[in-house]
C-alpha cells in the first residue's frame, strides 16, 4: 500500500506526520531520508523518492520542515552493528523549527538510526536556527579527530545566530563525544535535553553564556554512563552574565564513579561556574550519584564532585555511602 503524507489526505493510511501538528500546514515540506534506497537526485517528498542523507533534505526544506530518517541498511540489518549515516548537517538561521526524527523502532538506548561525521574535523550538526528538534537517534563523535568538535553544536549570539532559542533534543543516545561535548549550546534560552543517554562522552552537555544571559536550560530524565577515564564532566555550565537563571538538572542518573579523563581539567559529575550569579539561578533535583558522602567537600561552592555556586540549589538527590542508600538536600 502506498503512503500519503498527512496534508494530502486525512483518510490516507498511514497518515504520515499526523503526530506533529505543524505538519497540518506543511504540505510539500515533509522529507524522507533512506540511506539504502535514497538518492541525491530525488525530491525527498515521499518514502519512495527519499534522499540519501539528512543534509540533502535540509537543503530542500523550508522552516518548520519535518525530516524522517530511516535506519541505514534497512533491508540487511541483521545484527546489532553500527550502520551509520556519515554526514555533516548544517541548519542555517533561515530554516527555523526543522525537526529531525529517527524512524527506527527505538525502545532502548541503542537507537537504530545512527549518524557520525563525514569530515573528521567537523561537528555532526551545526545549528544556527531557533526551534530545531532532534529525536530518536544515536549521534556519535566516532571518527572525529579534532578534540574541540562537538556532536551537536548550537550557535547563539542573539543576532546572526539563534540556535540557542528553543532547541529540543529528545530520546537520543550520544556516544564517544570529545572535549567539544556531545551537546554544546551557546547562551541557551528555553532549551531542553530530555530522556537521552550519554555514553563515554568527555562532556555530555556543555553550555556557555558568554555574550548574553541564559534563561531556561533543562536537562531531564537523562543517564550519564561510561568509563571514568573517558569522561571529564557530565554537565558543565558557564555563565558570563549576571542574569543567568533557569538551569534545571532533574531526575538524572550518573552511572559512573569520579570522572578522570587524563587531559581533563574539571573531573566532576557537574560543574557550574561561579559566574552564574543570579539569585535563583537553578536547581539540581532528584538525581542519583555514586558519591561516598554528603559533606560539603563533595557538593557545594568548592565541591570536588558537584561544584555549584550558592545560586544553584541542590535538593532531594540520592547517593550511596554504603549498602543503604541515603539522600541529601544541600543548599550550597
Amino acid at each position: 500500500m502506498s503512503v500519503t503524507p498527512f496534508p494530502h489526505g486525512i483518510l490516507a493510511t498511514p497518515n504520515l506526520g499526523a503526530s506533529r501538528l505543524v505538519d497540518m500546514w506543511n504540505k510539500g515540506n515533509i522529507f524522507f531520508v533512506d540511506g539504502e534506497n535514497g538518492s541525491a537526485d530525488h525530491n525527498g517528498k515521499t518514502p519512495d523518492t527519499a534522499v540519501s542523507h539528512p543534509s540533502e533534505a535540509v537543503s530542500m526544506a523550508s522552516q518548520w520542515a519535518s525530516i524522517y530518517i530511516r535506519p541505514q541498511q534497512y533491508t540487511t540489518y541483521a545484527t546489532i552493528a553500527n550502520y551509520y549515516y556519515t554526514d555533516n548537517i548544517t541548519v542555517p538561521i533561515g530554516k527555523a523549527g526543522i525537526s529531525f526524527i529517527g524512524a527506527g523502532p527505538g525502545g532502548s538506548h541503542y537507537q537504530t538510526v545512527e549518524i557520525k561525521t563525514a569530515a573528521a574535523a567537523s561537528h555532526v550538526f551545526d545549528i544556527y536556527a531557533p526551534g530545531v528538534q532532534i529525536e530518536n537517534m544515536r549521534l556519535t563523535g566516532t571518527s572525529q579527530t579534532a578534540g574541540d568538535r562537538s556532536v551537536i553544536r548550537a550557535m547563539g549570539d542573539g543576532s546572526t545566530n539563534k540556535a540557542n532559542g528553543g532547541l529540543g533534543i529528545r530520546n537520543c543516545t550520544f556516544s564517544n563525544a570529545k572535549i567539544g561535548g556531545a551537546i554544546r549550546i551557546d547562551n541557551p534560552w528555553n532549551c531542553t535535553v530530555d530522556n537521552c543517554v550519554f555514553h563515554n562522552c568527555a562532556f555530555g552537555t556543555y553550555t556557555t553564556s558568554s555574550v548574553s544571559s541564559t534563561n531556561g536550560m533543562w536537562i531531564k530524565n537523562c543517564q550519564f554512563e561510561g568509563q571514568d577515564a573517558n569522561i571529564d564532566c557530565h554537565i558543565y555550565a558557564s555563565g558570563g552574565s549576571a542574569n543567568c537563571y533557569g538551569l534545571l538538572v532533574d531526575n538524572c542518573t550518573f552511572n559512573t564513579t569520579t570522572p578522570a579523563l587524563s587531559t581533563g581539567v574539571h573531573k566532576r559529575y557537574i560543574k557550574v561556574a561561579d559566574t552564574w550569579t543570579t539569585a535563583g539561578g537553578g536547581m539540581i533535583s532528584d538525581c542519583h550519584f555514586a558519591i561516598g558522602s554528603d559533606d560539603s567537600g563533595d557538593v557545594g561552592a568548592a565541591g570536588t564532585l558537584i561544584l555549584v555556586p550558592t545560586t544553584i540549589l541542590v535538593v532531594g538527590c540520592y547517593f550511596s555511602a554504603s549498602a543503604a542508600a541515603k539522600t541529601f538536600a544541600v543548599t550550597a
